[in-house]
């Protein structure tokens, strides 16, 4: 599957951010795809979540990768630049990716762009 390439490094903006995530609530939710931070309501889900919750639950939507499904949590911040620089490594090479839990999220994604 041919996709984009996305950055390899932290920025300080992403580590303030896994800093203040860790302070506020303790941990870190990463898509386990990509190890990327910008996660939201899956947007093949919108529709049903309102009754039927159960269904969409812990599930989430990664804007970077277009990978849907249960993200990765994390406590540590090492733990977490070590999961990121890794994931990021593999996704660019195209080795290693997951499947996403719902087909039509790569579609969503490539929409988007």
């Amino acid at each position: 599957m041919k996709h984009h390439t996305l950055k390899a490094v932290l920025s300080d903006q992403d580590k303030a951010l896994v800093s203040s995530l860790l302070k506020k609530k303790g941990e870190v939710k990463a898509c386990s795809n990509c190890g990327g931070l910008d996660l939201t309501i899956p947007p093949t889900s919108i529709d049903v979540s309102i009754g039927m919750e159960s269904l969409t639950a812990g599930s989430y939507y990664c804007r970077d990768c277009g990978f849907e499904g249960i993200p990765t949590v994390f406590d540590d911040k090492n733990a977490y630049e070590n999961f990121f620089l890794y994931r990021r490594e593999k996704y660019n090479k195209g080795e290693d990716q997951l499947t996403s839990s719902n087909i039509a999220s790569g579609a969503i994604r490539k929409e988007r762009k």
